[in-house]
């Protein structure tokens, strides 16, 4: 059983994939922002995590380096990540970080 969590501002979003995991056997827990968000994988007990990209607070990427300690990433995000998604300046901050061009769910070891 793995403990998952999910970062998305969408609850129907957090909803689905919750109930989709949870139905394995895993334990899951979500976060609607980028600070609880922040704060529940500083924690460390997760073992993967649903990362959205676009959340109300900032940008999901920057949780990144954080995360990566100790669990692996899938992010989630339904921007167009070759024109810029929503949210300004997305797309230079992904291309300075080497992601430009990613699949909109790519796992991050």
């Amino acid at each position: 059983m793995a403990k998952i969590l999910i970062i998305d501002d969408d609850r129907d979003m957090c909803s689905t994939l919750s109930d989709m995991v949870s139905s394995e056997g895993n334990e899951v827990s979500c976060a609607h922002d980028l600070k609880t968000g922040f704060s529940k994988a500083s924690s460390g007990v997760f073992d993967v995590v649903f990362l959205d990209v676009m959340l109300p607070d900032g940008n999901g990427l920057f949780l990144l380096p954080e995360i990566r300690k100790t669990a692996s990433i899938l992010s989630v995000t339904g921007g167009d990540h070759h024109h810029g998604g929503r949210e300004p300046g997305w797309g230079r901050a992904c291309h300075q970080k080497r992601c430009m061009g990613l699949p909109s769910k790519a796992v991050f070891p």
